[in-house]
């Protein structure tokens, strides 16, 4: 019975190929959101479809989902609480094919909030022809790939802020699904390192396979591949 308010919108990134491609999705003074639902439309010769997370969602006590075939992906979402949220709402994640050598578009359409409380469209470009730049995201943070990697007990992951601010790294499999929080504090500027053992948030050891790490701020996230080898 709350009216829903607020936007969602993300932004033009520059794409380092071998990386996972991370798409934030951001709010704009989002009040009472309930439920959400959105399409992704995408070229799926030079992109591939990976999955979405949300860390503020999931403590919210909101289920995801996701499906879709070719180069449409369906998003949506619900809780049993009003959210009301101002930042980084979800990251979706795609990995890019070898022919992907100039722009593409990602167009987020029929974006509902609510069942009722329709948001207007937004496009974002993902450019991967200034891969001699560095990615937006270094402008907060910096974070390098897990060493060892693969690895089989314990693995360090490296990273610099560059200015103090909220932290959180977390670690999904590659269906999306959280696997484990391996920092959520406050962190001052300057370099900074986490290692993980290969345990879930229950202390049990996960099997071998592939696994990503997530560092997000406030502003941005970034996630890295690691292999596990038992």
């Amino acid at each position: 019975s709350l009216q829903p308010s607020g936007t969602l919108h993300s932004e033009n990134q520059h794409i380092e190929i071998d990386d996972i491609i991370t798409i934030p999705i951001f709010t704009e003074e989002l009040i009472n959101l309930y439920s959400f639902s959105f399409s992704l439309n995408f070229e799926d010769s030079l992109l591939s479809y990976g999955s979405v997370y949300s860390n503020t969602l999931n403590n919210n006590g909101c289920i995801l989902e996701d499906g879709g075939q070719g180069g449409t992906v369906y998003v949506s979402g619900a809780g049993y609480l009003p959210l009301t949220e101002n930042g980084l709402l979800l990251v979706v994640y795609f990995t890019a094919s070898e022919s992907f050598t100039d722009q593409t578009v990602l167009a987020f359409q029929n974006i509902i909030i609510n069942e009722n409380y329709v948001v207007d469209n937004f496009e974002i470009t993902l450019d991967p022809t200034l891969n001699s730049l560095k990615n937006n995201s270094l402008k907060f943070f910096s974070v390098d790939q897990n060493y060892p990697n693969p690895f089989n007990s314990r693995t360090i992951i490296n990273f610099s802020l560059k200015e103090k601010g909220d932290l959180f790294i977390y670690v999904h499999d590659i269906n999306g699904r959280y696997v484990k929080t391996l920092l959520q504090t406050k962190h001052k500027a300057g370099h900074g390192s986490i290692s993980w053992d290969g345990l879930n948030s229950n202390s049990t050891q996960v099997s071998s396979g592939i696994y990503y790490y997530t560092i997000e701020t406030k502003n941005t996230s970034k996630t890295k591949k690691m292999i596990l080898i038992k």
